[in-house]
């Protein structure tokens, strides 16, 4: 029976981490704009948006006397097709330029911390006036050349803002996601902001298109040992508990394995009684480093797998 139990567990393993990748595009003019950007408080303040315009422009403009303005971008994404609790690879979105841009720009990249954003609005401050992701990805946009999608257009890996929304509660697959480009004080000394084609020019090929590689959470038909096992706090910086309630007896196996299916370590291996049970556990004596893991309990009377991050 141990060895039945065993080869199930290594083979929901194998299905764990099955990588998917979904191409999402802007699928409606209102769906990209960009928003300018000068604080409600300031001299000639501005939060002027533009839903239905050919360019997206993000970046820093030129300063003229002291009504220099910032550009934001909101791209709206339809019918994200990932389930909650899956585990972000990676993630881009490839812009193509509208125009030669030979400036260095900064951009901070987040998402709207709202597992079901609503469409843009022409309402002044449509896009700064959102809730962002505490996550964000500083991405250095290098030189640009016209109605090329090259590398320069790309932005970096921007997976941890996708983890984030698709970690909320009420985050549900085939939600909307939201993403903001905002241009930064000019750390580079760009004088001009980027212009990118939106779904206005020529439809949806030449709009930013999202890219994300995912693994889909565990599709494991467990054989419940215990009532429950918890994990607290989790995601963990350090120290957590791995806790199990009215636990059978029996001999059992407690491991963590990485995306790969590699065993991280080994939290116990023995006889535990009938009843609950609770392991205080540490990071740093683990040896574990940032990134997701699978906490496996396994043994004669049954098997759970339940998913783990370690933060920085």
């Amino acid at each position: 029976m141990k060895k039945f139990l065993l080869l199930v567990f290594f083979l929901s393993l194998g299905s764990l981490f099955a990588q998917e990748t979904v191409t999402l595009y802007i699928l409606d003019g209102n769906d990209d704009a960009y928003q300018l950007w000068r604080h409600p408080s300031w001299e000639n303040p501005t939060g002027e948006m533009f839903v239905d315009a050919e360019k997206l422009f993000v970046g820093h403009s030129f300063p003229v006397g002291q009504f220099a303005i910032m550009y934001h971008i909101g791209l709206r994404y339809l019918s994200v097709p990932i389930p909650h609790g899956s585990t972000i690879v990676s993630a881009f979105i490839q812009f193509y330029s509208y125009e030669a841009n030979d400036d260095t720009t900064g951009i901070m990249v987040y998402c709207e911390r709202n597992p079901n954003p609503l469409p843009f609005t022409s309402v002044e401050y449509n896009i700064s006036d959102r809730e962002t992701t505490y996550q964000d990805e500083f991405w250095v946009a290098a030189e640009w050349q016209a109605f090329i999608p090259g590398p320069n257009q790309r932005t970096h890996d921007i997976k941890d803002i996708v983890q984030e929304v698709v970690d909320l509660d009420d985050w549900v697959k085939n939600n909307p996601m939201v993403f903001f480009f905002k241009g930064t004080n000019p750390a580079f000394g760009e004088i001009y902001p980027k212009a990118a084609c939106s779904w206005e020019y020529m439809g949806d090929m030449y709009a930013p298109v999202l890219t994300i590689i995912y693994n889909e959470p565990a599709q494991i038909e467990e054989i419940d040992a215990a009532g429950a096992m918890n994990i607290f706090p989790n995601p963990i910086l350090n120290t957590f508990t791995v806790s199990f309630t009215e636990l059978q007896a029996g001999h059992y196996e407690i491991c963590m394995y990485d995306l790969t299916g590699q065993q991280a370590c080994k939290v116990h291996e023995g006889k535990l009684d009938h009843g609950d049970h609770e392991f205080s556990l540490s990071a740093t004596e683990l040896n574990l480093q940032p990134g997701v893991y699978f906490v496996s309990l396994r043994g004669e009377t049954g098997n759970m797998v339940r998913k783990i991050v370690v933060k920085d």
